[in-house]
């Protein structure tokens, strides 16, 4: 998925990975696994256009690696209301991307992503 958005998706510059993941893969490599993507993103985005960009990445990871995911149950949430957001200005999506695993059951994986107009998050 990573590889998706970051070569074929219209967010490919200005999105950035960060969280367990980032540090795992850019820092230590022996720290514990996250199963989620945690990233961030400096402008605002609507839901629908982070799924179409999501949606997109899998037609061409579905294309190129032949795995398959179920689009139609893939989804983007606000993941606070405006009266739960723990820090003012903050809006934090969590997408949940749909797929066969090898023995054709469905699985999914999460991905999280925090924007904040006028200052970038670097962690949740």
């Amino acid at each position: 998925m990573c590889y998706g958005l970051f070569t074929v998706s219209n967010l490919k510059d200005i999105l950035f990975l960060k969280g367990g993941n980032a540090l795992r893969k850019g820092y230590f490599e022996n720290t514990r696994y996250s199963n989620d993507l945690d990233f961030g993103i400096p402008d605002d985005i609507s839901q629908e256009s982070l799924l179409s960009e999501i949606n997109a990445v899998c037609d061409f990871l579905q294309e190129k690696a032949k795995i398959s995911f179920i689009r139609d149950d893939n989804k983007v949430e606000e993941k606070f209301s405006a009266s739960e957001v723990p820090i003012p200005g903050l809006k934090v999506y969590e997408a949940r991307v749909y797929f066969k695993d090898f023995y054709g059951n469905t699985e999914h994986f999460r991905i999280k992503m925090d924007q904040r107009q006028s200052r970038v998050l670097l962690a949740i």
